[in-house]
């Protein structure tokens, strides 16, 4: 199975939010709870993906 591993920011505090997301899974812009500020946030999305596994060809 194929994960994906993005991290976003919350909208309100700032705060970064990894979230893993399985082979076929999406997110909606209201789907996550802030650890931080504890409300359902818009996230924007990092630029760079975090890299799950190393490609040693």
């Amino acid at each position: 199975m194929q994960l994906e591993t993005l991290e976003y920011v919350c909208s309100s505090c700032g705060n970064p939010v990894v979230i893993t997301l399985g082979r076929g899974e999406t997110i909606g812009p209201r789907m996550v709870t802030c650890n931080i500020c504890n409300i359902h946030t818009i996230l924007y999305k990092k630029k760079h993906p975090i890299p799950d596994t190393v490609d040693a060809r």
